[in-house]
């Protein structure tokens, strides 16, 4: 059994407090599994980070302003992929 994030739990008391306001007429609760999608981000991002620290090494032994470069594209690919720590936070919640 999965409890309900804080967002779930301040809509079920809302809807606790229009029930004893009226007539409720319709409800609706919905839940999705989001395991598979969280597991896929971990693992997305622990990669993108390896692969960043490895990027790392090279630009600390490049030898030209060319190849400085290039792993500093590859560096800032890799930072565009932060920003799956914040899919994963939501993903959580």
């Amino acid at each position: 059994m999965r409890s309900l994030s804080r967002a779930g739990q301040a809509v079920l008391s809302g809807a606790r407090t229009a029930q004893a306001l009226g007539q409720i007429i319709s409800k609706n609760i919905d839940a999705q599994d989001v395991t598979d999608e969280y597991t896929d981000l971990q693992l997305r991002l622990k990669n993108a980070e390896a692969l960043r620290d490895r990027f790392a090494a090279i630009l600390e032994k490049a030898a030209n302003v060319k190849d400085t470069l290039e792993v500093e594209r590859e560096l800032n690919a890799c930072a565009r992929n932060r920003a799956n720590q914040g899919r994963i936070a939501n993903s959580t919640r």
